[in-house]
Order: C-alpha cells, then structure tokens, then sequence
C-alpha cells in the first residue's frame, strides 16, 4: 500500500508539472505570436 501511495504520487506530480510546463510554453507561443502579428 504504501508503495503504491508513493507511486500515484510521484506520476501524480509528474503529470502535474508537465501540464504546468505546457501551460507555460502555450502563453509564450501565444503571446509570440501575438507580438508578430502586431509588427
């Protein structure tokens, strides 16, 4: 049990972060393209 615990938490985390680092990149590319289109 308490290995599984840390499993789910470790893939836990581990999807959060990339959802966190796609959001990120996503308003970057966003915002980039904004800027070029303004130009």
């Amino acid at each position: 049990m308490g290995l599984d615990a840390v499993v789910i938490g470790s893939i836990v985390g581990v999807l959060i972060t990339i959802l966190v680092f796609g959001y990120i990149a996503y308003e970057v590319v966003k915002k980039m393209d904004e800027t070029q289109s303004d130009d």
